[in-house]
């Protein structure tokens, strides 16, 4: 056997310390860290499967833990001959990334470190450097098609652009992630979206948009990762845009039938865009949640946020949307992000609306917008952001923490947007009388499996789909 083969490699997933201590004013934020790392755990397949094997992966909360549990699994810093992979999901990360990268130093001061997060690096490259200055390399873009090449640091000096990721991993192995059975599973999907909302970092970032996987492909996975944990799961697609055709449905939901699949799993979307029959149909196929990317209900702050180009229609089609999936037996979650420009008036339109339509809805989660570090991309954002706003950018925030959170209008500050988002989680996601399996979904799908219904019931608005990132689409 290769001996490069047969040597450990080791993927870590970096989580963050309490939010809060930077985000002023956040009620109430979910641990990121119970969200599997699926980009990660995806790289960690790849080597895996070209034949690495000692391929091991660790994510967690405390780094104390993280060490006690490479210390239990046999990995012997000191004896490493492949680089630590590090992914750095998230700006909110970058504290604990870089505190775990100090004990490494302290245990093996020879031991290389590379890091990846798209979200925060790549448009960043000399902004994170500074930030962290123990990382040996650090990989742009999409990892997939290169990974064995990233694992030995004498190919570092060929990656100096963004690398594509061309489709979505075709198998995670969840064996591979340390104490795996506390965490549910993610099945990626699909990669990229072809819209340009103003808000969100994919609009600015050129990797393109794959197509769905086939049907029979995530029936495969989902059989493939049950297995694997030695029961029936529940799952989260995850999709930036997930728009299947008829077609794709009606063969999804053969395929689900023929199986006998008991899964149930949950996807987000846009609002306006996801076909209501589609949904009909993958509701009898174990589809039990949709996390509606709604944004705003006034059209005045969806035509300054590039969600529509006519928000009227807009409107209309996601309360026809509500309607339909009301009467499935899928349950609705809306995700909402009050964006600069925002008025008292404003956000009584989209209060209006919720409750015009709250018969429809499971629940409501959000969280004021956010300016991140993009590169070149940022000084636009700024611009619009101010504009809209008529408020100065706290640029030294935003330098520090490679993010920052404005006040949205002269009538709107953050903090007074964040207790807005607090409310209307607290007032919609009790409005609906029927029994609400919502709750039960998020603790399957997006929360550790330690976590309780009630927890779930108390999680916050912070961005989901994040892609595991935060980042991703803000909301």
């Amino acid at each position: 056997m290769d001996m490069k083969k047969s040597s450990p490699i080791i993927l870590v997933a970096a989580a963050m310390y309490d939010p809060r201590k930077i985000l002023v004013g956040e009620k109430e934020i979910y641990p990121m860290s119970n969200i599997v790392n699926a980009g990660l755990l995806g790289l960690a397949t790849l080597l895996d499967e070209a034949g690495y094997s000692k391929v091991k992966m660790f994510q967690g909360k405390q780094i104390a833990d993280i060490f006690r549990e490479m210390n239990e699994s046999g990995v012997d810093l000191g004896k490493m001959e492949h680089p630590i992979l590090l992914s750095i999901p998230s700006f909110f990360a970058i504290e604990w990334a870089n505190d775990f990268c100090d004990v490494v130093r302290g245990t093996n001061p020879d031991l290389k470190i590379a890091a990846g997060g798209r979200w925060t690096i790549d448009s960043n490259l000399d902004w994170i450097k500074k930030k962290m200055p123990q990382v040996n390399f650090f990989a742009l873009g999409c990892s997939d098609d290169v990974i064995e090449k990233i694992v030995d640091p004498a190919n570092w000096s060929e990656f100096r652009t963004p690398q594509s990721a061309r489709k979505p991993f075709s198998k995670l192995n969840y064996r591979l992630l340390n104490d795996f059975q506390k965490y549910h599973p993610i099945i990626d999907i699909g990669r990229g979206c072809p819209n340009r909302c103003s808000f969100c970092l994919e609009s600015s970032q050129k990797y393109g948009f794959s197509s769905f996987k086939s049907p029979q492909e995530i029936v495969n996975q989902i059989q493939q990762i049950n297995e694997q944990y030695g029961e029936n799961m529940g799952y989260y697609f995850m999709s930036s845009y997930f728009n299947p055709t008829e077609k794709w449905a009606i063969e999804f939901a053969e395929l689900y039938t023929s199986n006998k699949l008991k899964s149930n799993w949950g996807v987000q979307a846009r609002a306006d865009e996801i076909n209501p029959s589609t949904v009909e149909i993958l509701g009898k196929a174990g589809l039990r949640t949709v996390d509606l990317g709604l944004e705003s209900a006034s059209m005045e702050q969806l035509l300054r946020m590039n969600k529509t180009k006519d928000p009227e229609e807009y409107l209309r089609k996601s309360e026809h949307l509500l309607k339909v999936i009301s009467k499935s037996d899928t349950d609705t979650m809306l995700n909402l992000m009050p964006f600069p420009g925002e008025t008292h008036k404003t956000l009584e339109e989209t209060e209006m609306w919720l409750e015009k339509n709250k018969m429809y809805i499971k629940g409501v989660r959000g969280s004021p917008f956010r300016i991140f570090m993009n590169g070149g991309h940022t000084a636009s954002l700024i611009k619009l952001t101010e504009s809209l706003s008529g408020r100065k950018t706290d640029m030294a925030c935003l330098e520090k923490n490679g993010f920052v959170s404005p006040d949205l209008s002269k009538e709107i500050s953050n903090a007074e947007a964040s207790e807005w988002c607090y409310n209307m989680k607290r007032k919609y996601n009790t409005a609906n009388p029927k029994p609400n399996r919502y709750h039960h979904q998020v603790q399957s799908t997006l929360y550790g499996r330690h976590f309780t219904v009630s927890d779930a019931r108390h999680a916050s608005g912070f961005p989901l789909g994040s892609s595991v990132d935060g980042e991703h689409g803000q909301t």
